[in-house]
């Protein structure tokens, strides 16, 4: 039973209620005074009277019963329309109540249900748009709620992980078990990583990262799973293309000269022109040397080997490049004592002394400064709360007062092959940042504000 059924009949019962108590009260009366003395016109009217109050509440308990249908009827329909709220059925409409009262929140309710219409339109073409997306994405995706069970991935990450089977519903550790064991291992792991996984001949690779995050009171958590081995194989074909291109030009520069003063030797060898013939094969020399030290550069920025640490002697190194080249040295504080490969150390030493060499037209005016970065006091609980000293660490600065660098330059100045010198390989300043983030370092390239560029790297 609604309740506007309810309220209906219990209108209904309240009228028919009051009109049988005004009888009974109108009958009590008249058969009380009628044995009294009255005349006939009196008692004519008694009677006219009862008939008329009863018939009055006769007429009122049907309109009652009337009104209250109606009252119920516009109640009922917003019942209805309640109960499809809560549903979630947001397809109904009202029709303008009987009532005038109703009027307003008849309106109300019917621009509620319009704009729910178009809000929930709204979010399912959302959704609609997501799904495709995710759907035709090349990203394995896999959603995962508290319990451990799918409840929405991708066709890829059906085809990558259940022989192109969907996921949905099934427990995500177990479907885990029928592909190789590195997915496995990363999942348990929680953590961003690349792996490799070998199919039969075909090397692929991936890159696999997770998030977690609350849905509907719940913690959900989203695997990703990307197939990186096209844009790997891809970047790797521009780099083996830029290393071919760069090799070409630098061996055409180098072999035709040497290819040209082969010839003008000789010619001069048949003349017998031995002196001029010794100057021409010593410049051919000099260019097969140019050569061969070009491609040993390459060969040691592909095959740099692992530090062999010792702790570094600062000032004797300093002394064996002073032979080299002419710098003048800084040296500020106490050094602390730094474990370095020290034929690697110099060998990024030679290389940015060349440059600073290179770039100023006055020798004279390259410097090395030597500081210590700083000894940190660390407050150690566990220690009684007494300091305890950490060692500190090393910064060298090679600064020089040429042109510096522009922005675009100074960009691309670290990226192997890179060079803006006519004669320059790009492997230099690449081969020391290698060496240095191989010990754990930082290297460091900015102008200086007097003029001059300032490289510095920390170990």
């Amino acid at each position: 039973m609604t309740a506007s059924t309810s309220l209906q009949r219990r209108f209904a019962i309240l009228f028919l209620a009051l009109s049988l108590l005004s009888s009974l009260i109108t009958a009590f009366i008249f058969f009380t005074f009628s044995d009294l003395s009255m005349d006939l016109f009196t008692r004519h009217s008694m009677v006219l009277l009862i008939a008329a109050i009863s018939f009055g509440m006769l007429i009122s308990s049907v309109l009652g019963v009337w009104l209250a249908g109606i009252l119920s009827k516009n109640i009922k329909a917003l019942e209805v329309a309640l109960f499809n709220l809560s549903d979630q059925n947001f397809s109904v409409s009202l029709a303008p109540p009987s009532l005038g009262e109703f009027t307003r929140v008849v309106e109300k309710m019917n621009e509620t249900f319009s704009e729910l219409r178009v809000e929930r339109q709204r979010i399912y073409q959302k959704e609609l748009m997501l799904d495709k997306l995710m759907q035709s994405s090349p990203m394995a995706a896999v959603l995962v709620n508290s319990n451990g069970r799918v409840i929405y991935s991708n066709h890829a990450a059906s085809r990558l992980l259940n022989s192109g089977q969907s996921l949905n519903g099934c427990e995500f550790f177990e479907s885990l078990k029928c592909v190789p064991s590195v997915f496995y291992d990363c999942v348990k792991n929680q953590k961003e990583t690349f792996f490799q996984v070998g199919y039969g001949d075909e090397l692929c690779s991936y890159h696999y990262t997770m998030s977690r995050f609350e849905l509907q009171g719940q913690r959900h958590t989203l695997h990703l799973f990307n197939d990186i081995s096209r844009e790997l194989n891809r970047q790797e074909a521009a780099t083996w293309k830029k290393v071919i291109r760069v090799i070409t030009h630098e061996l055409n520069n180098s072999l035709a000269p040497i290819s040209s003063m082969a010839h003008s030797a000789k010619v001069l060898a048949d003349k017998q022109r031995m002196e001029m013939l010794q100057k021409v094969l010593i410049r051919i020399e000099d260019n097969v040397k140019n050569l061969h030290e070009f491609i040993q550069k390459y060969a040691e920025f592909s095959r740099l080997p692992i530090p062999q640490k010792t702790n570094i002697d600062w000032l004797a190194m300093m002394a064996v490049l002073q032979e080299q080249y002419s710098f003048s040295l800084t040296v500020e504080d106490d050094l602390p004592e730094i474990n370095a490969d020290p034929i690697q150390i110099q060998q990024v030493m030679i290389n940015l002394l060349k440059n600073a060499y290179e770039s100023c037209a006055d020798e004279s005016s390259v410097s090395v400064i030597l500081k210590n970065t700083g000894k940190t006091l660390l407050d150690v609980s566990q220690a009684n709360g007494n300091e305890v000293e950490a060692q500190g660490g090393v910064k060298v600065e090679v600064l020089d007062k040429g042109p510096g660098m522009t922005a675009d330059v100074m960009k691309n100045a670290l990226t192997p092959f890179y060079s803006t010198k006519a004669l320059g390989s790009g492997i230099g300043l690449a081969l020391c940042k290698e060496i240095i983030e191989a010990h754990d370092g930082r290297l460091q390239l900015e102008n200086r504000p007097t003029g001059g560029l300032a490289v510095s790297f920390t170990l």
